[in-house]
């Protein structure tokens, strides 16, 4: 038997369900026909709203001697609400005590709103609230023309204090359809409740009427509807229910709430909500354009509505549970209330003007802005000096409780990660140096890819806590190393999370060129750059022989197809410009100067696409298999070396700047290198000469030298100290640490390789 009783529960739980989704899946463009039995142009629409008549009203209400276990008394006061598009929000417009006969009168036409503007009875939803909060129903008034509303209504309390009616007893068919629906609802809801006895309750009650009979509530009152009051809010409500709009929605199709009427009601907002929910999920330039399509709905001429329905639009994005679909408030706010297409209250257009200035520069895939702040030091450190493979923008105060939280989970992840070299720009937001100083410790690092840069506005003569939105602390921005933002106020678990996702795609663009190399029989410059060409052409669906049109439709490609083909790109030449094989390497030169270079229209990064143009004139400069460029360095004395005078069987260059992570982990192999290629030629082991020159990239000498004495680098240690030995010029710098095999005519035989790949190659030798 209890079996029987749960089954009977969960079949008409779910039934309950099926007949929330009839409401949904309704026919929306026969209900926008039934709810507007007149037409008028936009003018005429405009005009009958600014003038809707005010209506009069005389509600009477009979009560039972008591409503839901608190009895009814005499004299106790009861409340009309008018509902507003907000759903959190209703306006008191009268009150009624309860007389000798258990009954509320509520009689008027006008009533005061706060701040003494005065408002008149509209169409719109009414609920009738006891004062201790309990809310007894809700009714509807549709007029448009402002005719006399005089309806009465009794609630019927059965046995059960859970179960009660109400009903209409002289009135219209709209409410009459509108008190069935809620009595059926929350009957439905005493269904589902987690109150045993309310669930025991209306598992009775469903008995007694029968799940056939119940089955056809929502279908009957629909038809009675459409039947008996075809332009009503009830039909609206029956037409398209409470829940979500047609999947395929876009923002142009009828809307259940582009009716004026619906600006007094609460439910209308709900569709918007559930319609929104779905829309933060897609892609900025997609919300912002749906949103676009909303809010110039032919459907929608109220301009009072408009302004509702964008500040939902507004406050739902402000809040939206996806990062980055704050592009949506963004938008709403600068395009349509800042410009004033939208009229909003003036206290609302100035919080809408602070949270837009405060967010619009630091939305999702921009770049970071420019900020330049001094270190402890007093010596200015730009951000855009500070970007690495990925950057951490990390504001904080020493007096913040959350800040004590934070900062020891930050310094924990960066510790211990691995991935890639990690970049850390680390704002003080206060005014104390000597607590800055202090806090500063907490930052202890033992990561070598980890490399912080600690700033701060002693002074404010920046205006950083408005350019970057910190309004409290902490405060975190994540950048990638285009310097674009990819986390916007996040904490370190979300960093960790999202830098785990970029490890997942560049794991996947390496899996998927390697697989290609793999595929490639043999391995040569030309097979290599096919396959570049083919990944355009897949990427682009451009070939050399495109027309002018098809090569303007690339320039026109979506934000979205753009950021794939750079990722791509950058990632491909970022790894075959580290591969081993040469031929690879090539591959790189050549997709770098056709596919980034040559398509710079298409990067923003400029800086990026500059550096490749550099790095491909160097690559060019000391090809394998010729003599690589003479240049002229400096020792740690300042006498000056030609690599050319240096004469030796084999040369090996390792070019590396300290201040770069993988260079200090690349300088430990490189020392155990140098230790065992030396011990070797002391023990005769070896034949040949192999002079190691670490060459340093640097322009801080004193750094340069601590950094020497304290790892006991005994190569030849150079550096080019005043840039006018042509280091730069004819080696790539930028992208450390580089390492040269040359011969004993200085002939490259090996270049842009990893220490295991040296440790090879001098083993053969």
């Amino acid at each position: 038997m209890e079996h029987n009783k749960n089954m009977r529960k969960n079949i008409l739980t779910a039934a309950g369900f099926l007949f929330a989704a009839a409401l949904l899946t309704a026919s929306f463009s026969a209900a926008q026909t039934e709810s507007k039995t007149k037409t008028y142009s936009a003018e005429e629409r405009s005009a009958k709203i600014t003038l809707r008549p005010s209506g009069k009203y005389k509600i009477t209400v009979f009560l039972p001697d008591s409503l839901l276990n608190h009895k009814v008394v005499r004299g106790e006061k009861f409340y009309l609400r008018k509902q507003t598009w907000s759903n959190a929000s209703s306006t008191i417009i009268d009150s009624a005590f309860v007389s000798n006969k258990n009954s509320l009168v509520f009689i008027g036409g006008v009533y005061n709103l706060s701040g003494g503007k005065e408002n008149s009875f509209t169409a719109g939803c009414y609920d009738i609230w006891r004062s201790k909060g309990e809310k007894v129903c809700s009714i509807f008034y549709s007029s448009e023309e402002g005719g006399k509303f005089t309806e009465t209504y009794r609630v019927q309390r059965r046995k059960n204090p859970w179960l009660q009616d109400v009903m209409v007893v002289r009135g219209g068919s709209e409410n009459n359809i509108y008190l069935k629906l809620q009595n059926y609802s929350n009957l439905m809801l005493m269904l589902s409740s987690n109150n045993s006895a309310k669930r025991d309750a209306a598992d009775k009650e469903i008995k007694k009427i029968g799940t056939d009979s119940l089955s056809h509530v929502i279908p009957n009152l629909k038809f009675l509807s459409n039947k008996e009051c075809p332009n009503s809010l009830i039909n609206i409500l029956l037409s398209y229910g409470i829940g979500k709009l047609p999947e395929n929605f876009d923002g142009t199709g009828p809307l259940p709430f582009a009716d004026d009427r619906m600006i007094y009601t609460n439910y209308g907002e709900r569709i918007l909500k559930n319609y929104l929910y779905a829309l933060q999920y897609n892609s900025g330039d997609t919300i912002c354009a749906r949103l676009d399509k909303l809010l110039y709905n032919r459907y929608l001429t109220s301009d009072k509505l408009k302004a509702a329905i964008a500040l939902s639009c507004f406050d739902f994005f402000k809040n939206a549970d996806v990062m980055g679909a704050e592009i949506g408030a963004i938008h709403i706010g600068r395009k349509y209330i800042l410009n004033k297409i939208i009229s909003v209250p003036d206290s609302t257009f100035f919080e809408v003007q602070y949270y837009t200035n405060l967010n619009e520069n630091t939305q999702l895939g921009m770049k970071a802005p420019a900020l330049e702040l001094k270190d402890t030091s007093g010596i200015a450190k730009n951000i855009s000096g500070a970007i690495g493979e990925y950057t951490i923008m990390y504001f904080y105060s020493d007096d913040c409780a959350y800040c004590k939280i934070e900062t020891p989970k930050l310094v924990n992840f960066v510790n211990t990660y691995t991935d890639t070299p990690l970049n850390i720009y680390a704002v003080y937001t206060g005014t104390d140096a000597a607590a800055w100083k202090k806090y500063i410790s907490n930052f202890s690092s033992v990561n070598p890819f980890v490399n912080w840069i600690h700033v701060a506005d002693l002074a404010r003569e920046s205006d950083f806590p408005l350019v970057y939105g910190v309004i409290s602390t902490p405060t975190m921005y994540l950048l990638n190393r285009d310097g674009k933002v990819i986390g916007r106020e996040v904490k370190t678990d979300e960093i960790k999370n999202i830098l785990q996702g970029e490890k997942k795609k560049r794991d996947g663009y390496d899996a998927f060129f390697e697989r290609m190399l793999k595929q490639m029989k043999p391995l040569s410059t030309q097979n290599v750059e096919s396959m570049i060409d083919m990944l355009y052409n897949q990427l682009t669906g451009e070939n050399d022989k495109a027309s002018e049109a098809d090569r303007n439709s690339i320039k026109k490609m979506s934000r979205e197809r753009k950021d794939l083909y750079c990722d791509i790109f950058r990632e491909l030449y970022v790894d075959f410009k580290s591969s081993d094989d040469y031929a690879v390497q090539e591959g790189a030169a050549y997709a770098g100067e056709k596919y980034i270079c040559g398509k710079s229209d298409l990067w923003e990064d400029k800086t990026f696409v500059e550096s490749v143009g550099r790095a491909i004139k160097t690559f060019n400069k000391n090809k394998l298999g010729s003599k690589a460029a003479d240049v002229r360095l400096r020792d740690i004395s300042g006498v000056s070396v030609n690599l050319y005078d240096i004469q030796k069987d084999y040369k090996v260059l390792y070019i590396y700047n300290p201040t770069c992570g993988i260079c200090r982990e690349t300088s430990k192999q490189m020392k155990e290198i140098y230790s065992n290629i030396r011990n070797n030629i002391r023990a005769k082991k070896s034949k040949f000469g192999v002079e190691f020159l670490g060459i340093y990239t640097g322009r801080d000498y004193s750094a340069w030298i601590s950094y020497v004495a304290k790892n006991g680098f005994e190569w030849k240690n150079l550096w080019d100290k005043d840039g006018d030995g042509g280091l730069r010029n004819l080696y790539d710098v930028e992208n450390v640490p580089s390492i040269y095999l040359l011969d004993k005519d200085n002939t490259v035989i090996a270049k842009d390789i990893t220490p295991e790949t040296l440790q090879q190659l001098l083993d053969r030798l």
